[in-house]
Protein backbone atom coordinates (compact mmCIF):
# COMPACT_ATOMS: atom_id res chain seq x y z
CA UNK A 1 0.00 0.00 0.00
CA UNK A 2 1.16 3.67 -0.78
CA UNK A 3 1.14 6.27 2.02
CA UNK A 4 0.97 9.13 -0.31
CA UNK A 5 -0.29 11.50 2.27
CA UNK A 6 3.47 10.99 3.89
CA UNK A 7 5.15 12.94 0.72
CA UNK A 8 4.20 16.61 1.73
CA UNK A 9 6.03 16.06 5.58
CA UNK A 10 8.79 14.20 3.51
CA UNK A 11 9.42 17.02 1.18
CA UNK A 12 8.93 19.35 4.66
CA UNK A 13 11.90 17.72 6.25
CA UNK A 14 14.17 17.84 3.42
CA UNK A 15 13.53 21.66 2.99
CA UNK A 16 14.28 21.95 6.77
CA UNK A 17 17.09 19.69 6.54
CA UNK A 18 15.56 17.09 9.45
CA UNK A 19 15.59 13.83 9.88
CA UNK A 20 11.83 12.94 11.32
CA UNK A 21 8.68 14.05 12.74
CA UNK A 22 6.66 13.35 15.66
CA UNK A 23 2.38 13.65 14.47
CA UNK A 24 -0.49 12.41 16.40
CA UNK A 25 -3.06 9.89 14.74
CA UNK A 26 -5.83 8.83 16.90
CA UNK A 27 -8.37 5.82 16.19
CA UNK A 28 -11.33 4.30 17.87
CA UNK A 29 -10.08 7.25 20.70
CA UNK A 30 -6.69 5.49 20.94
CA UNK A 31 -4.00 8.48 20.56
CA UNK A 32 -0.49 7.12 18.51
CA UNK A 33 2.11 9.56 18.62
CA UNK A 34 3.68 8.89 15.04
CA UNK A 35 7.33 8.59 14.52
CA UNK A 36 8.12 9.32 10.73
CA UNK A 37 12.02 8.91 10.40
CA UNK A 38 13.78 9.84 7.21
CA UNK A 39 17.05 9.58 9.00
CA UNK A 40 17.72 5.55 8.51
CA UNK A 41 17.53 3.20 5.27
CA UNK A 42 14.61 2.36 4.40
CA UNK A 43 12.65 5.08 6.70
CA UNK A 44 10.41 4.15 9.69
CA UNK A 45 7.22 4.53 10.60
CA UNK A 46 6.30 4.40 14.39
CA UNK A 47 2.79 3.81 15.99
CA UNK A 48 3.62 4.57 19.59
CA UNK A 49 0.29 4.37 21.73
CA UNK A 50 0.10 6.88 24.33
CA UNK A 51 0.01 5.75 27.86
CA UNK A 52 1.19 2.05 26.97
CA UNK A 53 4.16 0.50 25.85
CA UNK A 54 2.84 -0.44 22.53
CA UNK A 55 4.97 -0.24 19.39
CA UNK A 56 4.51 -0.67 16.09
CA UNK A 57 7.31 -0.48 13.56
CA UNK A 58 6.88 -0.32 10.00
CA UNK A 59 9.37 -0.20 7.33
CA UNK A 60 8.53 2.70 4.27
CA UNK A 61 9.86 1.53 1.13
CA UNK A 62 10.63 3.65 -2.15
CA UNK A 63 7.48 5.19 -3.48
CA UNK A 64 6.16 5.04 0.72
CA UNK A 65 4.88 2.41 0.25
CA UNK A 66 4.24 -0.53 3.56
CA UNK A 67 3.29 -4.00 3.97
CA UNK A 68 -0.07 -3.97 5.58
CA UNK A 69 0.45 -7.41 6.87
CA UNK A 70 1.55 -7.34 10.41
CA UNK A 71 2.99 -10.13 12.43
CA UNK A 72 0.38 -11.96 13.87
CA UNK A 73 1.59 -11.10 17.64
CA UNK A 74 1.46 -7.75 15.99
CA UNK A 75 -1.85 -7.83 14.95
CA UNK A 76 -3.22 -9.46 17.99
CA UNK A 77 -1.70 -6.23 19.50
CA UNK A 78 -3.35 -3.44 17.75
CA UNK A 79 -6.26 -4.95 17.95
CA UNK A 80 -6.56 -5.49 21.55
CA UNK A 81 -5.31 -1.87 21.88
CA UNK A 82 -7.71 -0.52 19.79
CA UNK A 83 -10.80 -2.69 21.90
CA UNK A 84 -12.19 -4.78 18.98
CA UNK A 85 -13.34 -8.14 19.72
CA UNK A 86 -13.03 -10.92 16.93
CA UNK A 87 -15.88 -10.80 14.36
CA UNK A 88 -16.11 -13.48 11.98
CA UNK A 89 -18.60 -10.92 9.94
CA UNK A 90 -16.84 -7.72 10.14
CA UNK A 91 -13.09 -8.90 10.39
CA UNK A 92 -10.78 -6.28 11.04
CA UNK A 93 -8.05 -4.92 7.89
CA UNK A 94 -4.89 -3.43 8.81
CA UNK A 95 -5.39 -2.29 4.86
CA UNK A 96 -8.46 -0.41 6.08
CA UNK A 97 -6.63 1.23 9.14
CA UNK A 98 -3.84 2.24 7.26
CA UNK A 99 -6.30 3.41 4.60
CA UNK A 100 -7.70 5.77 7.33
CA UNK A 101 -4.41 6.41 8.21
CA UNK A 102 -2.81 7.77 5.06
CA UNK A 103 -6.38 10.16 5.09
CA UNK A 104 -5.27 11.80 8.14
CA UNK A 105 -1.63 12.51 8.01
CA UNK A 106 -1.15 16.06 8.15
CA UNK A 107 -0.40 18.63 5.14
CA UNK A 108 2.55 19.72 6.86
CA UNK A 109 4.52 19.10 10.37
CA UNK A 110 2.73 19.96 13.25
CA UNK A 111 4.00 22.40 16.12
CA UNK A 112 4.30 19.52 19.02
CA UNK A 113 6.05 20.77 22.13
CA UNK A 114 9.75 19.71 22.34
CA UNK A 115 8.95 18.45 26.14
CA UNK A 116 6.52 15.75 24.76
CA UNK A 117 8.83 15.39 21.18
CA UNK A 118 11.36 14.30 23.81
CA UNK A 119 9.61 12.33 26.06
CA UNK A 120 8.23 10.06 23.53
CA UNK A 121 12.20 9.58 21.88
CA UNK A 122 13.48 8.57 25.89
CA UNK A 123 10.64 6.50 26.49
CA UNK A 124 10.58 4.86 23.35
CA UNK A 125 14.52 4.94 21.52
CA UNK A 126 15.79 4.17 24.56
CA UNK A 127 18.74 6.52 23.86
CA UNK A 128 22.16 6.67 26.24
CA UNK A 129 21.73 8.18 29.62
CA UNK A 130 18.49 8.74 29.46
CA UNK A 131 18.18 10.81 32.21
CA UNK A 132 20.84 13.37 30.43
CA UNK A 133 18.90 15.35 27.51
CA UNK A 134 20.45 19.03 27.92
CA UNK A 135 23.01 19.85 25.69
CA UNK A 136 26.48 20.29 27.73
CA UNK A 137 28.95 21.45 25.60
CA UNK A 138 31.10 18.96 22.91
CA UNK A 139 34.36 17.09 22.42
CA UNK A 140 36.46 17.67 19.01
CA UNK A 141 38.10 14.14 19.63
CA UNK A 142 40.30 15.15 16.61
CA UNK A 143 41.36 18.23 18.78
CA UNK A 144 41.89 16.25 21.77
CA UNK A 145 45.37 14.04 22.56
CA UNK A 146 42.99 10.91 23.76
CA UNK A 147 42.62 8.04 21.16
CA UNK A 148 38.87 7.87 21.12
CA UNK A 149 36.47 9.20 19.01
CA UNK A 150 32.45 9.86 18.66
CA UNK A 151 30.14 6.63 19.61
CA UNK A 152 27.12 5.82 17.58
CA UNK A 153 24.57 6.13 20.32
CA UNK A 154 26.21 9.71 21.11
CA UNK A 155 25.55 10.57 17.47
CA UNK A 156 21.57 8.85 17.29
CA UNK A 157 21.17 10.35 20.73
CA UNK A 158 21.58 13.82 18.83
CA UNK A 159 20.34 13.25 15.83
CA UNK A 160 17.07 12.33 18.01
CA UNK A 161 17.24 15.55 20.28
CA UNK A 162 19.00 18.16 18.36
CA UNK A 163 18.61 17.19 14.80
CA UNK A 164 20.00 20.59 13.39
CA UNK A 165 23.14 20.18 15.52
CA UNK A 166 23.23 16.52 14.06
CA UNK A 167 23.47 17.88 10.63
CA UNK A 168 26.31 19.94 10.92
CA UNK A 169 28.13 16.99 13.37
CA UNK A 170 27.46 14.18 11.60
CA UNK A 171 30.92 14.18 9.34
CA UNK A 172 33.10 15.37 12.27
CA UNK A 173 34.09 13.24 14.81
CA UNK A 174 32.52 15.15 17.58
CA UNK A 175 30.79 13.74 20.59
CA UNK A 176 28.24 16.03 22.12
CA UNK A 177 27.72 16.45 25.95
CA UNK A 178 24.48 16.18 27.76
CA UNK A 179 23.77 16.98 31.66
CA UNK A 180 20.32 16.19 33.61
CA UNK A 181 20.19 19.76 34.29
CA UNK A 182 18.60 22.37 32.57
CA UNK A 183 20.56 25.72 32.20
CA UNK A 184 18.76 28.63 33.83
CA UNK A 185 20.42 31.13 31.86
CA UNK A 186 22.69 32.23 34.67
CA UNK A 187 26.18 33.21 34.33
CA UNK A 188 28.56 33.98 37.47
CA UNK A 189 25.32 34.40 39.57
CA UNK A 190 24.10 37.16 36.92
CA UNK A 191 21.37 36.89 35.20
CA UNK A 192 22.00 37.20 31.08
Amino acid sequence: MKLAGLYPIYKELLAKNETYCVFKFTKNKVGFDVFFDIGQTPYKLGFLVIGNNFQLWLNIERGFVIDTNLKKADYKRLTEILGLKFNKDNKFSTFAFFEEFNAKIPTSIPNIPERHIKNVLVKYFKVEDEDKLYYDGYIDWDKTNIKKGRKPKNLEKTRLLFPMLYNSIKNKNISIKYTATPNDFRDNGLLI
